[in-house]
């Protein structure tokens, strides 16, 4: 406040969880996240101000709209800041600060509207087009790796922070230091082919360029080339949504705090646990026949 922001909306839209689970909502998520405006800037729901919108975006050499929605306040914002976790993520190798843009679009039926009937990675490319960010935080201080560590915690001290001016690049820096080619990332690669005329930025790093998540923590996982292609294929069924989310169904929600709306959400809860467990269960005794150890090693093995 003290350089002249007078207006400052930490901005969050809900999602499909929030039509199922109770407190789902930006108001309570964001009182548990440890937020306390005081006056200081103000919490916003940008579900509760979506306006129709028509989006323009380049189709080849042409420019075409698209109708969608946008919050209210994100669209007349003169500054706008993406603040996000560094992670992994199945579907692209790693969700960072243009992928947390997503979660704006006010719409709470985000699976339906963007991996089924479109595509995020496009999506996402027109909102950035038509409403640029002006500057990135990418948090890996402490970072999550493996399969779904954007929905699973599982906690790795990086002890990195990545910031700038553009989006792009901020991101394309952090998939350098997971040893990833950016270029690869579909999502980068959409947002360049609107807003760049598909040219990569270059830019100069602050700080130690060469150091590598690896160099860091030795066990950081990066998500197989072999899953992003199968999940790309995949999402396009509804049910695989399911099969997905089993583990973070059964077990990475607290339904103390966010209880389920509706019987049918509670059954739906319960047999996603019971079929994690078998799961697990069958996971563990296929390893015991096949000798192998939890952490994949030869049980029968014996070190001379």
């Amino acid at each position: 406040m003290a350089l002249g922001f007078v207006n400052i909306a930490v901005c969050e839209a809900q999602n499909d969880v929030g039509r199922m689970l109770r407190n789902h909502n930006v108001p309570f998520v964001a009182e548990q996240a440890g937020y306390r405006p005081s006056g200081r800037y103000r919490i916003v729901d940008l579900t509760t101000e979506g306006v129709p919108y028509s989006f323009e975006y380049r189709c080849g050499d042409h420019l075409r709209k698209w109708k969608d929605q946008v919050g209210r306040t994100w669209m007349e914002a003169d500054f706008r800041i993406t603040f996000a976790k560094l992670k992994t993520h199945e579907h692209d190798w790693l969700t960072l600060s243009t992928k947390n843009v997503y979660g704006t679009f006010p719409p709470p039926d985000k699976v339906a509207r963007y991996h089924l009937r479109s595509e995020v990675f496009d999506a996402t490319a027109r909102l950035i087009r038509c409403f640029p960010i002006h500057f990135a935080f990418l948090d890996g201080w402490v970072a999550s790796d493996g399969f779904q560590g954007y929905k699973i915690a599982h906690p790795r001290p990086l002890k990195v922070i990545f910031a700038g001016r553009d989006c792009v690049a901020v991101d394309m820096e952090a998939f350098r230091r997971a040893e990833l080619d950016p270029k690869r990332s579909k999502m980068l690669k959409a947002i360049v082919a609107q807003c760049r005329d598909g040219v990569y930025p270059t830019y100069q790093v602050a700080g130690d360029p060469s150091l590598k998540f690896r160099d860091v923590c030795p066990e950081w996982e990066n998500i197989s080339n072999t899953t992003v292609e199968g999940i790309d294929v995949l999402e396009e069924v509804y049910v695989t949504w399911g099969i997905l989310n089993l583990k973070p169904i059964a077990m990475a929600v607290d339904y103390a705090m966010f209880p389920p709306k509706t019987w049918f959400y509670r059954l739906l809860i319960q047999i996603s646990q019971k079929l994690y467990g078998a799961v697990v269960a069958v996971s563990k005794a296929w390893r015991w026949l096949t000798g192998q150890r939890a952490d994949g090693r030869d049980r029968r093995t014996r070190a001379l």
